[in-house]
């Protein structure tokens, strides 16, 4: 994905959003790299990142899914060349993909001619081979002659964020959002003498492969957090919500209710115990319940306390960051552990 124009960020988020509702599951993400104008001149530089995404949309489906996404966000396409855009999605490898089509070239012909096309996606995919060069993306890097800066984006709290590397399956599709997109070709080539079969959805089928994958996402994060719960022999409520808790502490204080500004102690780490954020490092947490629309499950488990209390909160990403994380220490589609005292309620 790509961005110069608006929130760049905001963008970028934002086609995250809707490729994972309308094109598949979002398995991986690259670091956000900030890269110089290519083919124009432009005082306001892009924004990439690379995408790695499961989808069963054909090469071609994919290609009408990702211009309406672009559409969606207020891309206009020109004839006049390169431009300012706010958002450019473009497909570089579909698996092992050979496809020449009137619309449609993958592997993408100019990737191994810019950087930052390939500074992100040997990041994220740095063994996947391009399947006609038979080189890898971390050879390709270093082997591209593009010389524009493409920098690494830093942190808004002064941290870097910790990209992932996914291993990438020809089950995968790689995007560059600049996007590419792998998925599982099985040695097939296309061409204009060889149209790609049309598959009609409908929208039903669309809602109901959507809600299959939700359901089936949410199955495997409640195994996940489950598992954690019970490796560290922790006694756990579930709420209608999913949010796992335990008040292993209890106060004497006052209960919390909406409406009321509440003050925390408080670290929040993921589950792998990285430890991404804590009052130790910022500073208590200061906010009015009801009105904590980023961490819904840190309202809803503080609703269940009152002052003095100690918690363990469990929060699968529907709950905490979403599918995106925040852009910092919290990867995307991550489930968080929050260690909470609520010190007041006022």
């Amino acid at each position: 994905m790509g961005a110069n124009t608006g929130n760049r960020e905001s963008y970028l988020l934002q086609c995250i959003d809707l490729l994972n509702l309308h094109a598949g599951t979002v398995t991986g993400m690259s670091s956000i790299y900030e890269s110089e104008p290519w083919g124009f001149d432009d005082p306001v530089w892009f924004l990439n990142q690379a995408i790695a995404l499961e989808t069963r949309l054909t090469p071609q489906a994919l290609l009408e899914c990702t211009q309406h996404i672009e559409q969606t966000l207020g891309r206009t396409r020109t004839k006049t060349g390169y431009q300012a855009r706010t958002i450019d999605i473009d497909i570089l490898l579909y698996g092992d993909c050979v496809i020449k089509t009137p619309d449609l070239v993958i592997p993408h012909p100019r990737m191994t001619e810019r950087m930052f096309v390939l500074q992100p996606m040997a990041e994220l995919a740095p063994d996947v081979e391009h399947p006609v060069l038979k080189r890898t993306m971390k050879v390709l890097r270093e082997q591209c002659e593009d010389r524009k800066i493409v920098r690494k984006q830093d942190s808004k709290k002064a941290r870097k964020q910790k990209s992932k590397v996914v291993r990438i399956t020809s089950n995968s599709v790689l995007l560059i959002i600049l996007f590419a997109f792998l998925f599982s070709c099985r040695g097939r080539s296309y061409n204009t003498q060889q149209p790609e079969e049309n598959i009609n959805i409908t929208e039903q089928q669309k809602t109901e492969v959507l809600l299959r994958v939700n359901r089936q996402l949410v199955e495997e994060e409640s195994k996940e957090i489950e598992s954690f719960a019970e490796r560290k022999g922790w006694q756990m409520q579930t709420t209608g919500t999913g949010l796992r808790y335990m008040i292993y502490e209890r106060g004497r204080g006052a209960k919390a209710v909406t409406g009321k500004v509440v003050t925390l102690a408080y670290t929040v780490s993921l589950l792998d115990s990285t430890v991404c954020y804590s009052s130790e490092q910022l500073g208590l947490k200061k906010f009015r319940l009801g009105h904590n629309d980023e961490e819904r499950g840190l309202d809803e488990g503080v609703l269940l306390m009152r002052v003095g209390d100690k918690a363990r909160m469990i929060m699968p990403p529907h709950l905490a960051y979403g599918l995106t994380g925040d852009g910092d220490c919290i990867p995307f589609r991550a489930i968080i552990l929050y260690d909470v005292e609520l010190i007041y309620v006022e």
